[in-house]
């Protein structure tokens, strides 16, 4: 969810069809998504399932 609100922060849309067409990547598998913000194994460290962890690859 925040993704989404980080991207909705940087550019307000019209409505959800603009989002999308900007937004094509949101569309992927999670995994997908996360992998593009952070390392896999940030993302599937015990910390991470515990806690919210800010990406370390690129930001939101």
């Amino acid at each position: 969810m925040q993704i989404f609100g980080k991207k909705m922060e940087h550019q307000p849309y019209l409505d959800w069809a603009e989002f999308i067409f900007e937004n094509e990547d949101m569309l992927k598998p999670v995994k997908d998504v996360l992998l593009k913000y952070y390392k896999e194994e940030t993302l599937f460290s015990e910390r991470a399932k515990r806690e919210f962890l800010e990406p370390d690859l690129n930001p939101f």
